[in-house]
């Protein structure tokens, strides 16, 4: 991962000229699960580390200036009062949104992200959701698939509140 390295020495160098104090012995995984999530910190509070995950569907399908601003995004995470989206998060993204001319937010609308990463997310989705159960009313007949088993002892049809019978594809 050649351009994930250079995308993370350019986001700490950012965070360094806007003097961000983040954590620096971070540790980066690439995620190949994350589908909704460009990336996540996640914190220890046992070793007191931070480890970014980053997607894999991040890095093969956006452009580098969008995987800069996730890790920077990311980077922000690893203040210790930075561990939510909060006005202390949101201060230090507008220092990078002025000084880098970035488009850094809390959250991002799929307008904002690149066409072939929402395609790419679409296919992963689509891919995950594979519907491998039929589920079918006993008194009004009505079917529909289900990715995951159920217990159908459990559960009613909702058009007539009928017992269900539960089958894999």
């Amino acid at each position: 991962m050649n351009r994930m390295q250079d995308c993370i020495i350019k986001a700490k160098l950012r965070a360094n000229e806007i003097e961000l104090p983040f954590q620096q012995d971070v540790s980066f995984i690439v995620n190949s699960r994350f589908t909704n999530a460009k990336g996540r910190c996640d914190y220890n509070l046992y070793n007191k580390n931070c480890v970014i995950q980053l997607s894999k569907l991040m890095l093969e399908h956006c452009d580098e200036e969008e995987i800069i601003n996730t890790i920077c995004h990311e980077l922000i995470h690893t203040l210790p009062q930075c561990r939510n989206h909060g006005h202390i998060f949101q201060n230090w993204c507008q220092k990078f949104n002025q000084k880098f001319n970035m488009n850094m937010a809390t959250r991002y609308k799929i307008t904002d992200q690149s066409e072939a990463y929402q395609k790419a997310q679409k296919m992963s989705s689509r891919a995950r959701q594979e519907k491998k159960f039929l589920v079918t009313c006993l008194n009004c007949g009505k079917t529909f698939r289900r990715a995951r088993k159920l217990n159908p002892d459990n559960y009613r049809c909702s058009s007539c509140h009928g017992n269900l019978k539960i089958e894999r594809i």
